[in-house]
């Protein structure tokens, strides 16, 4: 689904595409079959970006493990980012200097597509009420932040970047190029996060 997403908001096989917090590899093997472009893939975590290189052959996909809230890419250099579940684990601060670095890196008209839990959609409060239990009792907890619309169009705005969609979680706006990998029969799905589309002016 993060794919046809990807797809569906424009990438190709000209494409510069950086998934950003790419794990074990889940979405570049996704898109290993199709995608012809040029794909960077990067992860905090050493062991999940061996695990994705290990999946992930092709010579036009890399893997790089990195440090803190920059990407590794030159100024004006990329077509398409993403963040899938990644933001939604970092304090607002954290996720706004991430987005940043991420506009210096983008080529103009580039984008950037992420996931984030999302305060209007009464589904995504089940990730949010756990902290809450976890803090009452004293215990330590993930990070697991919400964000509202309108926080997202003041990062934009600050940003100076376009937002060209936000989609809640609860419709379904993905056309579904294959079902039987996505596990859903319906032609139109949604990640159940709710997805900002962004670009660069």
């Amino acid at each position: 689904m993060e794919a046809d997403l990807l797809y569906q908001c424009g990438l190709s096989d000209e494409s510069v595409l950086i998934d950003i917090g790419c794990g074990s590899g889940r979405l570049a093997l996704a898109l290993a079959s199709r995608f012809n472009g040029s794909y960077l893939g990067t992860d905090i975590s050493p062991e999940l970006i061996a695990h994705a290189r290990g999946i992930v052959e092709s010579k036009n996909f890399e893997f790089v493990e990195t440090v803190g809230l920059t990407i590794p890419a030159a100024n004006n250099s990329v077509d398409f980012a993403c963040f899938f579940s990644v933001l939604t684990h970092l304090r607002h601060e954290e996720s706004y200097l991430f987005l940043e670095d991420t506009v210096r890196s983008l080529k103009s008209g580039g984008k950037i597509i992420f996931s984030f839990l999302d305060f209007s959609q009464s589904s995504h409060w089940a990730q949010f009420e756990p902290i809450l239990n976890a803090l009452r009792d004293g215990k330590p907890s993930p990070v697991n932040q919400m964000m509202s619309h309108d926080t997202l169009c003041r990062f934009a705005e600050y940003l100076q970047v376009e937002v060209v969609a936000i989609h809640d979680g609860a419709t379904n706006y993905i056309v579904n190029s294959e079902p039987k990998i996505s596990g859903h029969e319906e032609s139109l799905v949604s990640l159940g996060q709710s997805v900002c589309v962004l670009r660069k002016r």
